[in-house]
């Protein structure tokens, strides 16, 4: 009888691999597709509207109910299709992607609150609003960083340990600058 070996390298499957993939940048996507149309609906105040019966008094900036409508269900489906393309023992993308969303739009308002006064005060409401983003942000961002992100490995299996994070960051920021990219490219 042969003595036990090592658990043999399996490398992963190109298609979750490629799936994955496309999910995090989908998630960067999203993500800045309601980052950008949130600040042209603050830069009018912080509400707008557009169609219906009813008398709009401020009409929204151009494309920005497209993209915040297209933004919500791409950034789900971007999580939820990644929760399953990542059994490869990759780290889950809900919660960098979850951490980003929130950490982004509550920078929105925390910006808007200190820089949204003529005079130079501080918009309480939209401070407090930063607040409560960056604390809903807070409990991903603290599974992300003590996670299994800075464990050595990320599951049992070879090849899953630093090497995810420079590609999630990677991913997602090709994500925010191709959502950058076509949100401008459109307005």
């Amino acid at each position: 009888m042969s003595a036990p070996r090592p658990a043999e390298i399996r490398r992963p499957p190109v298609l979750r691999v490629s799936v994955l993939v496309l999910c995090l940048v989908m998630l960067g996507l999203a993500v800045a597709w309601l980052y950008f149309p949130m600040r042209a609906v603050m830069d009018v105040g912080g509400s707008c509207a557009e169609g219906g019966p009813y008398v709009i008094e401020t009409h929204c900036p151009a494309g920005s109910t497209t993209f915040l409508m297209l933004g919500v269900p791409l950034w789900f489906a971007g999580v939820f299709i990644g929760l399953i393309a990542s059994t490869l023992s990759a780290p889950l993308p809900i919660f960098p992607g979850w951490a980003l969303l929130f950490g982004a739009l509550g920078w929105n308002f925390f910006d808007y609150a200190l820089h949204a006064e003529p005079g130079g005060g501080i918009v309480v409401d939209w401070l407090v609003c930063a607040i409560v983003f960056w604390l809903m942000a807070l409990p991903a961002l603290a599974i992300f960083l003590g996670g299994p992100f800075f464990r050595r490995t990320v599951s049992g299996s070879p090849g899953s340990g630093f090497g995810w994070i420079g590609a999630y960051v990677a991913l997602l920021g090709l994500g925010w600058w191709l959502g950058s990219l076509s949100l401008h490219a459109w307005t």
